[in-house]
């Protein structure tokens, strides 16, 4: 037969409460993040051109879990590969941004107002 137990209203018998270290708050917030930003960053990764199935031998995992990473059903338990696609996403972003501030920043030059060397 199950045991159940019975807690009044009283403070001696309720359950202890789960003790939550204050220190791990900070921790858990950025690996939040950090779960919630991988499906942005295996987009970014595929929309460099890669194909999917080479995103996946690359990190030693399948095209269908590299796919439930794009879509946000599932993230990479591995922390290791968790750091490789934050990395490699932040590099293809940094080459875009490299690209961009290149052709950004073409500059003309009228010929007649340049003033001539004597």
């Amino acid at each position: 037969m199950k045991e159940v137990k019975v807690y009044l209203n009283t403070e001696a018998d309720k359950p202890p409460k789960k003790h939550i270290d204050r220190l791990a708050i900070p921790n858990m917030i950025q690996t939040l993040r950090q779960l919630r930003s991988i499906k942005k960053d295996v987009k970014d990764i595929l929309d460099s051109g890669l194909a999917r199935a080479t995103v996946a031998r690359s990190l030693g995992v399948s095209t269908k879990t590299v796919w439930n990473w794009e879509k946000g059903v599932y993230y990479p338990r591995d922390q290791f590969i968790l750091l490789c696609v934050m990395e490699w996403a932040k590099q293809i972003r940094e080459e875009n941004n490299k690209k961009d501030t290149s052709q950004n920043h073409t500059i003309k030059i009228d010929k007649n107002h340049a003033q001539k060397d004597s």
